[in-house]
């Protein structure tokens, strides 16, 4: 047998150097998060700056919070602090006139004529801007009534008609008086845009000359919103 030279040796050591090498290396990767000198790794790497991400701590959750805005409710006017004649008389813009007896009136055709004989009477046989509003209300005199007596009235009886109506304008003056009195602009003018339906269905029944009118309802509507803007403010 021959014995090996330092040759073959040093080769036969190297080889078993890089065994344990490669070993060794195998056996830190399957270590995890250690490394070989048993220091934890660390999870990350970023710098902690102590501010919280979008979204948390108190200041995120009111910023995440769904912002809803709900629409105001109407409310009834405050209680007129004049009389009632006085009050009525102010959105007439007619003084030294008692209107008070608006707010014992319960029929709307009788009402909205003895509220042009007061007018003219007050006029003295001059056509004051007073007369000529009432006289362009034509169709909508009823329902102006009804506006004057919701807005200064704070008692008054149920309306009452001397007539069969063959079209539910009733309905549409007490939705009217309804609204005014809860202060809901909107409201009143859904009325007004019924009221209006049901006085050409009146008079397509013929019974417009029933409630003193002549001929289907025309521009006096825009002299009933005036009013409404008046009492209640613009829509």
């Amino acid at each position: 047998m021959t014995r090996p030279d330092g040759t073959t040796l040093a080769l036969v050591a190297i080889a078993v150097g890089v065994w344990l090498v490669a070993g060794y290396f195998a056996v830190t990767s399957e270590a995890g998060p250690e490394t070989a000198a048993g220091i934890p790794r660390p999870e990350s790497s970023a710098p902690s700056t102590g501010i919280a991400p979008p979204g948390e701590g108190a200041a995120g959750k009111a910023s995440s919070a769904p912002q809803t805005s709900e629409p105001p409710t109407p409310t009834r006017p405050p209680a007129p602090t004049k009389p009632p004649g006085a009050c009525i008389g102010e959105a007439l813009g007619v003084e030294g006139v008692d209107f008070g007896f608006v707010c014992r009136q319960t029929n709307p055709v009788k009402a909205s004529g003895a509220i042009k004989s007061a007018l003219v009477r007050k006029g003295g046989g001059v056509v004051t801007p007073a007369m000529r509003i009432w006289a362009g209300l034509n169709w909508y005199e009823m329902a102006a009534f009804a506006v004057l007596r919701a807005s200064c009235c704070e008692e008054s009886d149920p309306l009452v008609y001397n007539f069969n109506l063959a079209c539910p304008i009733d309905e549409a003056i007490n939705e009217l008086d309804d609204a005014v009195r809860k202060g809901d602009r909107a409201a009143a003018e859904e009325a007004v845009t019924s009221y209006t339906k049901q006085a050409r269905c009146l008079d397509q029944f013929g019974q417009a000359r029933t409630v003193g009118r002549k001929g289907p309802p025309g521009a006096g509507v825009a002299h009933l919103r005036r009013l409404l803007d008046a009492m209640l403010g613009a829509k």
